[in-house]
């Protein structure tokens, strides 16, 4: 059971960083179809984790720093729930 919760954290801390690439990707002005369903889809599965983050961080303009807290805080769950597993 805790390898599989490791392993649902690892694909969330992947699809944080990939939505934190295509807010690059949007920004630079690289727009379609898929990469919308793309970002939709991320959106979903991350915003219960982000969501939480970014409305206790304080507004730094244009950069966010709640990805990058994110992953940080599921790399140290992660971490504490291998350590229970050995």
């Amino acid at each position: 059971m805790i390898v599989f919760l490791i392993s649902l954290i690892q694909i969330l801390i992947y699809a944080i960083i990939l939505k934190a690439i295509l807010s690059w990707v949007f920004a630079a002005g690289m727009r379609n179809s898929f990469l919308f369903s793309v970002d939709r889809f991320l959106s979903s599965v991350t915003s219960p984790v982000m969501k939480p983050l970014q409305r206790y961080l304080p507004n730094t303009g244009g950069i966010d720093f709640s990805p990058m807290i994110a992953v940080i805080l599921l790399a140290l769950f992660s971490r504490l729930l291998l350590r229970l597993l050995t």
